[in-house]
């Protein structure tokens, strides 16, 4: 399918395209890591993740076309985020308990309707949802929830506003899960 896409733009100069389109899952993921990583740095200068929400559907569009195995896991995480963001009723909420790869955004989609947490961080747990397995979602909330606590012990009674960048600890998380991904994927007991 991919192969007779580029001949059809071909005349129009749009090889770039192609390229893109034929870009490895991991170097898609690496990038979007990349990306995170901006994002957490604006939100820890400014409190604010700009262009969270592109991310996400960056994430979306990304796992629809590289992981087009996981269609109905894709579709049940957006709709765990849009519950999140208060676009679906709560009723709506009740078939994706179902689900365990909806259960990380459906958690912080809850803090978000209670107004505990930024919807920036979970656009950005949903799009972590979406690109990366289950564990590393788990170590990135873990590595947020640890990075609250630290960044509250250390600056609660400072100067600094009373919003706290959890972006950086989904970030440390991710990559922490992801180590440790790949060094239990390579050393497997039997």
């Amino acid at each position: 399918m991919l192969r007779a896409f580029p001949l059809i733009f071909r005349p129009f100069g749009l090889d770039i395209l192609f390229e893109v389109l034929s870009m490895s899952l991991l170097f898609i993921q690496l990038l979007f890591l990349s990306l995170l990583i901006l994002l957490s740095l604006a939100d820890l200068i400014y409190r604010v993740a700009p262009a969270v929400e592109i991310f996400f559907v960056g994430c979306v569009v990304a796992a629809i076309l590289y992981q087009n195995q996981n269609l109905i896991q894709v579709g049940a995480i957006t709709l765990s985020v849009a519950y999140g963001a208060a676009m679906l009723p709560t009723a709506a909420m009740i078939p994706l308990v179902l689900l365990p790869l909806t259960w990380p955004s459906l958690l912080v989609g809850y803090g978000v309707r209670k107004e505990l947490i930024g919807r920036g961080d979970l656009f950005a747990i949903g799009g972590i949802s979406v690109m990366f397995s289950l564990d590393i979602t788990v170590v990135a909330i873990i590595g947020m929830v640890l990075w609250s606590r630290w960044w509250g012990r250390k600056f609660r009674n400072k100067s600094f506003p009373t919003l706290i960048p959890l972006l950086p600890g989904m970030v440390i998380g991710m990559i922490v899960g992801i180590g440790l991904h790949l060094l239990l994927g390579n050393f497997r007991v039997v």
